[in-house]
C-alpha cells in the first residue's frame, strides 16, 4: 500500500486516482500527521511507499477558480452542477458522461453550462484542476424531507454527496443561488465570500468544529430566506435512483 501526505496540491486526487488503477492500494492523509501515526500505520508491514503532495505554498487552484465560475454562471442565469472529486474515485458517475481532460476554468464552465450546449443537462466531474467529465448522471438523493423547490440539481448533488466524499457546486437556474453539498448537507444561497471560504476549507479536508456538528445532527430544511441555509441528511437512504 501507499500513502499519499496531501499539503494541499490540487493534484493529490489525480495521484491517488493514478495508483489505484494501478491496483494499488493508497490513502490520502492529511500533511499535518506526527511520525509516530506513520509508524503506527506502517506496522502490519505493507506500506511500501510514501509520496509527498504539493507544499505548504500549495493551493486547489480549482479552489481560486470555481468561485469565479459559478458567480459568472449564477449572473448569466445558467444552471450548474459540479463535483469535486476528494478520495473516493467517481468512476461509476464518470462512466455515465462524456469524457473529458481540460484544464477547468470560467470559460469552459460557461460553454459547457451554456443552455444551447449538448452537454449542459447533466454534471460535471473534476479531479485535481482538470474536468474529467461532462453530462454525467448524478445519483437522486431518495430524502422526504426537503423542500419543494428544490429541483434536480440539488437532489442530484445531495445525492453523490450522501455516496462519496465529493463537494458539490450548484448554481440554481431559477433563481441564480449558488449552493455547496458535501456530506449529506446542503448550504444554500452563498454570498461570494461565504462560498470562497467553504470551498477552501472543505478542498483543504478541514472538518467541522464538534459543536457545529452537534448543532447540524437532527436539523430539519431551513428557510432559503437567507444566506447559508443548511439541510443534514438524517433519514435513510432507500435504493438508487438515477437522474441528473
Amino acid at each position: 500500500k501507499i500513502l499519499i501526505l496531501d499539503f494541499g496540491s490540487q493534484v493529490t486526487q489525480l495521484i491517488a486516482r493514478r495508483v489505484r488503477e494501478a491496483h494499488v492500494f493508497c490513502e490520502v492523509h492529511p500533511c499535518d500527521v506526527t511520525s509516530d501515526w506513520v509508524r503506527d500505520y506502517a506496522k502490519d508491514g505493507n506500506l511500501k511507499g510514501i509520496i509527498l503532495s504539493g507544499s505548504h505554498a500549495s493551493v486547489y487552484e480549482v479552489d481560486d477558480r470555481a468561485p469565479d465560475a459559478v458567480f459568472e454562471l449564477a449572473s448569466k442565469g445558467f444552471g450548474a452542477l459540479i463535483a469535486i472529486e476528494r478520495d473516493i474515485h467517481l468512476k461509476t458517475v464518470i462512466e455515465t458522461g462524456v469524457s473529458l481532460d481540460a484544464e477547468f476554468s470560467k470559460e469552459l464552465a460557461l460553454t459547457i453550462f451554456h443552455p444551447k450546449t449538448v452537454l449542459h443537462d447533466g454534471g460535471v466531474v473534476v479531479s485535481g484542476d482538470r474536468i474529467v467529465a461532462a453530462a454525467c448522471i448524478f445519483p437522486l438523493t431518495q430524502r422526504e424531507d426537503l423542500d419543494r423547490n428544490l429541483g434536480l440539481r440539488h437532489r442530484a448533488g445531495l445525492g453523490l454527496s450522501e455516496e462519496s466524499d465529493a463537494v458539490m457546486l450548484i448554481v440554481s437556474e431559477e433563481t441564480g443561488q449558488v449552493s455547496i453539498c458535501h456530506g449529506g448537507i446542503i448550504e444554500r444561497n452563498l454570498s461570494v465570500e461565504k462560498f470562497r471560504q467553504r470551498l477552501s476549507k472543505l478542498l483543504l479536508h478541514e472538518k467541522y468544529e464538534s459543536d457545529h456538528s452537534k448543532q447540524l445532527e437532527g436539523q430539519a430544511l431551513e428557510s432559503d430566506s437567507g444566506p447559508g441555509a443548511l439541510v443534514s441528511h438524517q433519514t435513510e437512504r432507500r435504493p438508487d435512483t438515477r437522474s441528473i
